[in-house]
């Protein structure tokens, strides 16, 4: 809204694709059935989206962006926070279970690149017409990526760093947990901590969500937007991260890294 003007034009609500909860399919329409879900983010969110479509269905001018697992940028893979994709990566690598896996199965996980998403948001804060819709910037269905090949890819990215990969064992899911708390016993505090955060994790991964993004697609792709296959910016994302990683571990060796620095794993 400009000082000019006295009317509210547009307003763009980031929520998340995770407001479906553990429904099996997420459509591109607002939720109302009751559900259940993996944690409080995503119920917080899909409380907020219940009370702002009361707001939309009494005139507030608003679309409803749900991005999935937002990612680094597609080109150079840069991001301000390395989030849970990068946990899931470190995971991935087998680096912190000594190469023990769940059985993955054909479970896929929906990325979307963070400049995808800016793109979006702008040019939908400029579409009147999008008042009232809900748009999924996601990756879709069809261009999900199976987690059997991603970890074959960050496992490979990892070791062209020289980072040590272990041999992969997968498990059955019970036995993996059972394996891990044991071999938990024996690792260095800061990777216990991490993988700690596993059953996080193996909560998502226990079944293969899906999210409608046809609408949303079409949408974009009239506006020139168009969402990247993974295979495309994987080795951009995850080289990133691994730059950094390599950033503060040699800043670290030099007493460069103040008390209060963040570490990016």
């Amino acid at each position: 809204m400009t000082r000019a003007c006295s009317r509210l034009e547009k307003v763009e609500f980031v929520s998340t694709v995770g407001v479906g909860g553990h429904l099996a399919v997420v459509p591109e329409t607002w939720l109302t059935a009751p559900r259940a879900f993996h944690n409080t983010y995503e119920q917080a969110k899909a409380e907020a989206e219940a009370y702002i479509q009361g707001e939309v269905e009494r005139g507030l001018p608003l679309t409803v962006h749900r991005p999935s697992m937002v990612v680094g940028e597609a080109t150079t893979g840069k991001i301000i926070h390395f989030q849970i994709f990068y946990h899931l990566c470190e995971f991935l690598s087998g680096r912190r279970t000594f190469g023990l896996f769940p059985r993955l199965g054909t479970v896929r996980l929906d990325t979307i690149p963070v400049d995808v998403v800016a793109r979006a948001i702008v040019w939908a804060s400029g579409r009147p017409e999008l008042a009232g819709r809900v748009l999924h910037l996601c990756a879709g269905p069809e261009r999900a990526t199976p987690l059997t090949e991603l970890r074959e890819r960050v496992r490979g990215l990892f070791a062209a760093r020289g980072l040590r990969v272990p041999p992969c064992l997968s498990l059955p899911p019970w036995l993996f947990s059972g394996m891990l708390h044991l071999a938990s016993r024996f690792m260095a505090a800061e990777t216990r901590r991490a993988a700690g955060t596993l059953p996080v994790f193996l909560d998502y991964l226990g079944s293969d969500q899906r999210f409608e993004s046809t609408a949303t697609d079409r949408l974009l792709e009239e506006a020139g937007i168009v969402v990247p296959g993974w295979e495309s910016y994987v080795e951009a994302v995850v080289g990133a991260y691994l730059d950094a990683k390599t950033a503060l571990k040699t800043a670290s060796c030099y007493g460069a890294v103040s008390p209060g620095s963040k570490r990016s794993s």
